[in-house]
């Protein structure tokens, strides 16, 4: 130990350091700015969850090779030329969005797009609107599903 004001500790080199009744903990690295400058962003758990399926898209193109286009839009709103391919994924999972779906896929089949959706079965897919494909065994996860593995419908809108 040195003798000053203030008690030191020998590191294994022999060198000195404050001990650590003298490190102030908490400090910012610039005392004389605030740690944050404007207040945290609330985000909204549903921009989020849009905002996670646009990229989970767009990652899932490219991994396969192909083009897409994906934006934020209202189903209902949304317009796509005679010939087109508009796929849906998992979107009947509640009353309020299976209205929403049903009623924008289905104007978009009557402008001449060709319908695909892929859907666990979920309570609220209307079986009845739609022409099964094929079904697959997918994988999912045990945090969000109840089995390690469901059933999943593609079909096409008829």
């Amino acid at each position: 130990m040195s003798t000053g004001s203030s008690p030191q500790a020998s590191t294994s080199a022999g060198q000195t350091r404050p001990a650590p009744e003298d490190v102030t903990v908490g400090t910012p690295p610039f005392p004389d700015r605030p740690l944050l400058t404007t207040p945290p962003r609330l985000i909204d758990p549903e921009v989020a969850k849009l905002e996670l399926a646009i990229h989970a898209a767009q990652m899932n193109a490219c991994l396969n090779r192909v083009s897409v286009g994906v934006s934020k839009a209202d189903v209902r709103v949304v317009s796509a030329p005679s010939g087109a391919l508009v796929a849906a994924g998992d979107v009947f999972y509640d009353r309020l969005i299976f209205t929403t779906m049903l009623e924008g896929l289905t104007a978009l089949a009557e402008a001449g797009a060709e319908v695909l959706i892929g859907d666990p079965y979920r309570l609220f897919l209307p079986q009845d609107c739609f022409k099964p494909l094929a079904t697959f065994d997918i994988g999912v996860n045990m945090f969000l599903e109840s089995d390690p593995v469901k059933a999943t419908l593609v079909a096409r809108l008829s």
